[in-house]
């Protein structure tokens, strides 16, 4: 059975105070990755997949997310790019219940500050496969924060459960990407919300959600503090160089390098494995390793690990 859905909702309104003094210069979605904004990550991938629109909900720094938007949508001339502003906030439930009239079929919802090689194809198939589903929840394995329970059928009995649930197989970690029916937001009060307590709340009333789970396991990184920003660009750089046009490597690297539009390492400086922002500047006989650098590092200054913002 081919996949109905043709939609899809990026959440992208949260501050992220785990990523301060990054997130305190820009929205978390727009943290790039490999020089792209991880915004751009996902429109391409539901571009990819054909979708024809994508609702995008802001908050914190929302006039960022508004000029990415206006400022990209050339680049996805079949995507329709829709914004829900929200003037409080509404959280994951209260997001997608403000933009629930933007939905009369089943959806996709992704969490924008995530990374996943997800084959969000499939993940819409299997939902179209199973009508009397509400919800399609992404899962996989990871102990250590596994919070869906799963039974044998791959049915998700609930969330957040510490002990096991009657029937209970097994629990995995939720990705943070699921296909929705628009009808399981009608319950939902206007205002704050959290779409998992509001599942939660369907199942217990009687009614299905199911896991989807892939036979080969995608790759999945979050990124909600400093360290697994970094760590995720160090994985996807794989010891390479990303230099962006209008980036200059003047100076010396090791390892990986990734240098944002306008980012410079001066003659007589020295990077390893660092990630440059846009006109991050390191000027001549600095020593850097480890490091994001969203600013200016003066000449002679030596850090490992971390974060450099300095004007």
């Amino acid at each position: 059975m081919p996949s109905t859905i043709s939609s899809a909702m990026l959440l992208a309104a949260g501050r992220g105070q785990r990523l301060a003094p990054l997130s305190d210069q820009r929205p978390k979605p727009l943290f790039p990755v490999l020089n792209e904004p991880m915004l751009h990550y996902w429109l391409q991938k539901l571009a990819d997949l054909g979708m024809a629109k994508v609702v995008i909900n802001a908050h914190y720094l929302r006039e960022r997310i508004v000029a990415y938007a206006e400022t990209v949508r050339p680049e996805f001339p079949s995507l329709e790019i829709v914004l829900s502003l929200e003037d409080a906030v509404l959280g994951t439930g209260g997001g997608l219940k403000k933009a629930r009239s933007h939905f009369d079929q089943p959806f996709l919802v992704v969490n924008s500050d995530i990374h996943a090689t997800i084959n969000l194809a499939s993940l819409a198939v299997a939902h179209s496969d199973d009508p009397s589903a509400i919800a399609t929840v992404a899962v996989l394995d990871f102990p250590a924060k596994a919070t869906v329970s799963v039974d044998d059928a791959g049915a998700v009995l609930g969330f957040r459960k510490p002990a096991p649930l009657p029937g209970e197989r097994r629990k995995l970690r939720g990705a943070g990407i699921m296909a929705l029916n628009p009808e399981a937001l009608d319950l939902i009060p206007d205002g704050p919300a959290d779409i998992i307590e509001e599942l939660q709340k369907r199942i217990d009333a009687g009614a299905r959600a199911r896991a989807y789970r892939e036979a080969t396991p995608f790759e999945w990184r979050d990124m909600g503090t400093v360290s697994e920003y970094y760590s995720l660009n160090a994985s996807l750089a794989r010891g390479g160089h990303f230099i962006a046009p209008g980036a200059r490597l003047e100076g010396e690297s090791e390892g990986f390098l990734i240098a944002a539009k306008g980012a410079r390492v001066h003659q007589g400086a020295f990077v390893k494995n660092c990630v440059l922002w846009e006109n991050a500047v390191v000027e001549p006989g600095a020593r850097l390793e480890s490091m994001i650098v969203a600013g200016r590092v003066a000449a002679g200054v030596r850090l490992t690990g971390g974060v450099a913002i300095a004007p």
